[in-house]
């Protein structure tokens, strides 16, 4: 859309009492889309003498003064949540690489000690460390075995 137009017969003003066409020049205002049609409502209602018109006014910009920013906290919330559940993925693909990385440490370290008991090493020192490493690991399952 172009908004270098400038002032045209945009819309087609229809009186709702008689259905006719209006005669004469108007300007249409959507406050709800446009910032500058919010603002220049809110100076009408503080210019014009028509009280009732006026409150009408402020109660309409109200409304969409309040519908906006519940938009903005719904988008607030949706950013927030999209960030959390990227924080979620990426913390489920790193919990995910530790337990692989965890398996095979503890696959290496049972190789290691089946692989000395065979070279007598069974008795010395490097076997009781691994035995401990095991067990500090992997507490519950050291204690099943």
């Amino acid at each position: 859309m172009n908004n270098h137009l400038g002032l045209y017969d945009k819309y087609t003003i229809i009186d709702n009492e008689t259905g006719n066409k209006v005669d004469g020049a108007c300007f249409v205002l959507k406050p709800d889309k446009d910032n500058a049609a919010f603002g220049a409502l809110q100076l009408y209602t503080e210019l014009t003498p028509n009280t009732e018109l006026a409150i009408d006014i402020t109660q309409w910009l109200s409304s969409l003064d309040q519908a906006a920013a519940s938009k903005e906290e719904i988008a607030r919330i949706h950013c927030d949540y999209y960030a959390d559940k990227q924080r979620f993925i990426t913390q489920r693909r790193e919990l995910s690489e530790a337990k692989e990385r965890e398996r095979k440490l503890k696959e290496l370290l049972l190789e290691i000690k089946r692989e000395c008991r065979p070279s007598g090493w069974y008795d010395g020192p490097i076997y009781g460390q691994i035995d401990d490493l095991l067990s500090s690991l992997y507490p519950k399952e050291s204690e099943q075995t």
